[in-house]
């Protein structure tokens, strides 16, 4: 990967902000999608600071964040509103 190119990190850079509160449904406020995992081979196992993987695990703490804020609006959402889906927003196999 090129560190000069400034698409190759545009994932791990991304930031994951919560929904803001509003009476939006459950159909309107979607789980945050965590962020992709980059491949052993994005390191160039320089020392860079920071590296991909230190990137990745900012992203990974801010996406837990959002996940816990709208899994909190989702268990407020009141008895009868529209169901939110079998997907919980968990990264697949971290249940």
């Amino acid at each position: 990967m090129d560190a000069g190119d400034p698409g190759a990190l545009g994932s791990v850079n991304a930031k994951i902000e919560p929904a803001p509160m509003s009476d939006a449904s459950p159909a309107d406020d979607p789980p945050p999608q965590p962020p992709l995992r980059p491949d052993p081979d994005d390191c160039c196992r320089s020392g860079c600071v920071p590296c991909v993987f230190d990137l990745y695990a900012d992203e990974l703490a801010r996406y837990e964040a959002a996940l816990r804020a709208w899994r909190q609006r989702r268990d407020r959402t009141p008895a009868g509103s529209a169901d939110p889906g079998p997907d919980d927003g968990s990264p697949k196999g971290e249940a």
